[in-house]
């Protein structure tokens, strides 16, 4: 009861944060007028551009890799093509990723292809949970490298010691190295109340930690692309504050992030036009995606 009635009060949650997140955003760039967050985008060079644009298509490339993987664990990867389980992949997390609550929304559009395709109910949660969790393997690691090879920026955001942010750093890699060979040694089934699962195997689980590290490893080199005009901030710079803005807009469970991902940015670059190249990155990652899983 207690779960259900937390769930009840997520999207009010969502809403509220969303608001907060979007008059914060305002009051940050209240000063700034459309023609100069229009400059700034358009003094993005075209090569930067185009190579975020890329990125942030080889990261919904990669993406489709991680139903793939899903299939795999599911056991019925001799049922379904890689194109399916891509096609699954895009439509879900395209919609997924802007809708909000992305691991419901898009596991539900994955059941509805994975059912026409005669995969049962049981199969389908197992993909849902493999991508899930591959989603999760992947945030973690990336922010473990990121905080470990650079940790002063983070820092310096949250006002706290160095040393804590590359502990936490470390931390988060010795909890993919566990989870990995947990897959490896563990072989009997794990219980979580009335649910029972095995863990995947470690060859499998190793690939969810990589592939999901490269996604997002992905999604920085696109942001960093974008700000690169905007800031003289190097990649691992960059990537913290892509790291910040992450966490933020999973705990704040505001669809897409919207308001909450510019606000970390605004606030990690104070004074740096990054306003407009932060439009351009929401623009390439979630609403051509979007676009496109709709149709």
């Amino acid at each position: 009861m207690s779960r259900l009635r937390i769930r009840k009060y997520l999207p009010a949650f969502g809403l509220v944060a969303l608001v907060a997140a979007v008059w914060l955003v305002w009051r940050s760039v209240r000063d700034v007028s459309p023609a100069d967050v229009l400059a700034s985008i358009y003094g993005i060079p075209h090569h930067r551009l185009a190579l975020a644009a890329a990125a942030a298509a080889g990261s919904y490339a990669v993406l489709t890799l991680f139903d793939w993987i899903g299939v795999h664990y599911a056991g019925c990867a001799g049922r379904i093509s890689f194109r399916r389980a891509a096609l699954a992949s895009f439509v879900s997390l395209s919609l997924g990723h802007s809708i909000g609550l992305a691991p419901l929304g898009s596991g539900a559009v994955r059941f509805r292809y994975y059912d026409a395709w005669g995969i049962g109910a049981e199969e389908i949660t197992k993909i849902v949970l493999a991508t899930t969790v591959t989603v999760t393997m992947g945030q973690i690691g990336f922010a473990g490298l990121v905080l470990v090879l650079a940790p002063e920026p983070s820092a310096r955001w949250l006002h706290i010691d160095p040393v804590l942010v590359r502990i936490a750093g470390a931390a988060s890699l010795l909890f993919c190295l566990l989870y990995v060979v947990l897959a490896a040694t563990l072989r009997h089934p794990l219980r979580l109340r009335r649910w029972t699962f095995k863990l995947p195997r470690w060859r499998l689980a190793l690939a969810q930690v990589v592939v999901g590290t490269v996604n997002f490893a992905l999604l920085a080199v696109a942001m960093h692309q974008l700000l690169a005009t905007a800031t003289d901030a190097s990649f691992l710079i960059v990537a913290n504050g892509f790291v910040l803005a992450n966490v933020a807009a999973l705990i704040s469970h505001v669809p897409g992030g919207l308001g909450v991902i510019e606000y970390v940015i605004l606030t990690f670059f104070p004074g740096a036009p990054v306003f407009g190249p932060t439009l351009v990155y929401r623009t390439f990652y979630y609403l051509v995606p979007l676009g496109l899983g709709a149709v």
